[in-house]
């Protein structure tokens, strides 16, 4: 992981970082930032919150939670599909 207690190596790689950043002309972005949208697009696609929590390094599952509780929207969407689809409602309208 990077975020270790050789700080010296995590000094390296930020401003390793950066440069590749600089250099494609992407939007200035911090590592964090990678590491949040990997986290969102993780919880967003199906991954529970205790598989994030585990590759994030969070201590409890609540902390993931409060962090990302943005992608909970996304998963109630999916909940409701699915719930939609077990349910059959447009075999139900049909028959009415």
């Amino acid at each position: 992981m990077l975020y270790n207690e050789n700080h010296a190596i995590v000094a390296w790689f930020k401003r390793a970082f950066h440069k590749v950043v600089e250099a494609s002309h992407l939007p200035n972005i911090r590592l964090h930032d990678l590491r949040h949208s990997a986290a969102s697009n993780l919880l967003a696609n199906g991954s529970s919150v205790v598989e994030a929590q585990y590759w994030l390094g969070h201590s409890q599952p609540s902390t993931t939670l409060n962090i990302y509780s943005h992608v909970d929207s996304l998963a109630r969407q999916r909940v409701s599909e699915r719930i939609e689809k077990a349910l059959d409602f447009d075999s139900i309208n049909k028959e009415s």
